[in-house]
């Protein structure tokens, strides 16, 4: 069987291993543009076709904390949530920093705000690039809601448009004024693409050859992918404000605070001072005081001295005149209270004894004249007497 000092910390190390390793269940919301979603809505052909590209794709499932490294694309289409001032900081200062950002453009949003961009009020037809249309009709899907191109608006600026835009697509108002609807520019070392609405990238119109809503959203990609000096990999979905996310868990609270690394700092300490104070590398050697143990002739001999040291002789006499008196009366049931000639008188009636002697033996242990040597041979005499009473039995 285990010590507790071994058990303890092997359990400890067992119940943290099986919190950090468990599976933790995403939470599913009902999200819009949501790369989970095959529906008509659903964003699940942007992250197939964003995969089949090269690009590494995820889903991020958790609010964004801080800025993220140069290399990650984070794409936020029409969250059901507002992202936020803070999180709209870190997305833009991780553009700034070397990365890049796939957005819609949402009315009164954080990012639209810091961005100075908008949806016109003026709506248009949807129209994609032309220079290579080679669709065929069995790859146009016809019939249905979406039987013509989405009607949508177009992205307003309000401060002077970046010098350095480029447009992937365009609404055409009334036939006649052409105007942007998704564009991408530089921003700081990054580069950001914007959609004025974002149902350019649901699966319904992707799907749609003659739309090439397929063809806007590769060149897009390819624009925040950047030169050979800045490549970027790594393409990241927020589905977080669409309403999925992951529940707190054991490990991201050990792995991901400072709450949890100092408890998973104490625990290992202390697993380690146990582990190390309690072993032992063989048999325990027993000391030499746990050896040397007192007998009962050294009790006697302390209790005598101290006795005899304390002047307590009378107190000893008393006490064997009593003992001797009670040791007799036990089997006749006489009272050992009795003066010593009636106490006599009584023992000789139930069983042969020298009543002078049992007299004169009793006037010696009561005798306060008598010293230590007499009292020692009274009290040897008396004990040879009750040895032969009890014999006698």
């Amino acid at each position: 069987m285990l010590r507790p000092a071994v058990a303890l910390p092997v359990l400890a190390v067992i119940v943290v291993v099986v919190a950090l390793f468990t599976p933790e269940p995403v939470e599913r919301g009902r999200g819009d543009v949501t790369t989970y979603s095959r529906t008509e809505s659903g964003g699940r052909l942007a992250y197939d076709l964003s995969s089949r590209l090269g690009w590494r794709v995820g889903r991020r499932l958790t609010p964004l904390d801080t800025a993220t490294e140069g290399r990650i694309v984070h794409v936020v289409l029409a969250p059901r949530e507002d992202i936020g001032v803070s999180e709209t900081h870190h997305l833009l200062e991780s553009v700034r920093r070397g990365g890049a950002l796939v957005a819609s453009v949402d009315e009164g949003s954080a990012l639209a705000d810091s961005l100075k961009v908008a949806t016109g009020g003026r709506l248009g037809r949807f129209v994609g690039p032309r220079e290579n249309d080679d669709c065929r009709d069995t790859h146009e899907r016809r019939g249905g809601i979406f039987a013509t191109p989405p009607v949508i608006g177009s992205i307003v600026w309000h401060r002077p448009e970046p010098s350095n835009l480029v447009t992937f697509a365009n609404v055409v108002v009334r036939q006649r004024d052409i105007l942007p609807a998704v564009v991408g520019f530089g921003f700081g070392r990054g580069r950001v693409v914007l959609a004025s609405d974002p149902e350019i990238f649901t699966n319904d119109i992707i799907r749609v050859c003659q739309w090439q809503a397929d063809v806007v959203l590769a060149r897009a990609l390819e624009f925040v992918r950047g030169d050979s000096g800045t490549r970027r990999t790594t393409l990241v979905f927020d589905e977080y404000h669409h309403g999925f996310f992951t529940p707190p868990s054991t490990s991201r609270i050990l792995l991901g605070s400072p709450w949890g690394w100092a408890a998973a700092y104490a625990v290992l300490v202390i697993a380690l001072y146990l582990i190390l104070g309690g072993r032992r590398f063989g048999r325990p050697i027993p000391l030499k005081e746990e050896l040397a143990r007192r007998s009962s002739a050294e009790y006697v001999e302390s209790m005598a001295d101290l006795f005899q040291r304390g002047g307590k002789r009378n107190y000893i006499q008393k006490h064997y005149y009593s003992a001797f008196k009670r040791t007799l009366a036990r089997k006749d049931g006489i009272n050992p209270q009795l003066d010593d000639a009636e106490f006599a008188r009584e023992l000789s009636r139930s069983r042969a004894v020298d009543e002078p002697a049992l007299l004169a033996l009793l006037a010696r242990l009561r005798s306060a004249k008598a010293g230590e040597a007499e009292l020692v041979r009274a009290v040897s005499e008396a004990d040879a007497m009750t040895e032969a009473f009890v014999r006698r039995r």
